[in-house]
């Protein structure tokens, strides 16, 4: 894939050398199950520019708000995290099939306004429907975007240092799939990273968190981190046991079945944990 998007870059450049191109970057789980090389493809693709990218915003099928902010955490934040702080990011905001846009105008003005939190230079619309029948003037959309120009164009000359966020550590790696076990189905799906899970839960809470690429071999000090899914399988035992020793730490349950397979459950001070099914009852969590 590098060397067909180098060569598609290099046709483009010789023809126009203002031109860029830009990758539609969806959801990272894809590229990190199909061992593909995210930062040599930006590099390839972008020449002499800045890597841009066009993650798509998460209400493609009408989702409701709540979802909307827990998938904008889970799929557009860490799409921003993972690129160099001078990409160029444009989110899509796409109606899909179901209706002229998902929910109401309003909703439409919330994505809009969210893409200012990826430090967004601009944003590409799908403003017709999938008949093709050109933009409808009574769908009121440029109101909306009279309203939030002056907001979107601030934020695109002033973006959000998303680098320089602070919060707790949501740790990931480009290699999971490289590691990662499959279950009794034993489907491609199975081999799907699910470590973003604490952004997706933590910004429901309004808690801010960033992403911390375990590759970066750098140790954490006095943080607190969040790990989730077959993370674990990517770091040795000495690495595990650095990790409780100089940080606080979240886990969740899968991370916790693989401390017992370890020999390293003493690190939480557990002697035993069982699986329940959900949605039967056995677990209900009072305050």
């Amino acid at each position: 894939m590098n060397q067909i998007a180098e060569a598609i870059a290099q046709a483009v450049h010789e023809i126009s050398p203002e031109t860029r191109v830009g990758l539609m970057s969806s959801q990272p789980e894809y590229h990190a199950l199909e061992g593909r090389d995210w930062h040599a493809l930006f590099e390839k693709l972008s020449i002499e520019h800045p890597a841009t990218s066009r993650p798509h915003l998460p209400s493609y099928n009408e989702i409701p708000g709540l979802k909307y902010i827990r998938e904008f955490n889970r799929n557009v934040r860490p799409v921003a995290d993972m690129l160099r702080a001078d990409a160029r990011m444009l989110p899509e905001l796409e109606n899909y099939m179901y209706s002229m846009y998902a929910k109401s105008n309003k909703f439409t003005q919330l994505q809009l306004e969210t893409t200012l939190l990826v430090g967004a230079k601009g944003i590409l619309f799908n403003f017709y429907d999938m008949m093709g029948n050109g933009v409808v003037q009574s769908y009121n959309h440029q109101k909306i975007l009279a309203e939030s120009k002056q907001l979107l164009d601030y934020s695109a000359q002033k973006p959000i240092k998303r680098h320089e966020l602070k919060g707790v550590k949501v740790l990931y790696s480009p290699r999971t799939v490289y590691t990662r076990h499959g279950g009794e189905q034993e489907s491609l799906e199975e081999m799907f990273p699910r470590e973003f899970e604490w952004s997706a839960l933590l910004s429901t809470f309004g808690i801010n968190s960033t992403l911390w690429d375990i590759e970066q071999k750098e140790q954490l000090n006095s943080e607190v981190v969040a790990i989730s899914d077959q993370l674990l399988r990517n770091l040795s035992d000495e690495a595990i046991i650095a990790l409780f020793e100089h940080n606080q730490v979240l886990l969740d349950g899968t991370s916790v079945a693989i401390l017992f397979e370890r020999q390293l459950a003493y690190l939480i001070k557990a002697k035993n944990y069982e699986w329940l099914v959900p949605q039967t009852g056995q677990h209900t969590y009072e305050e």
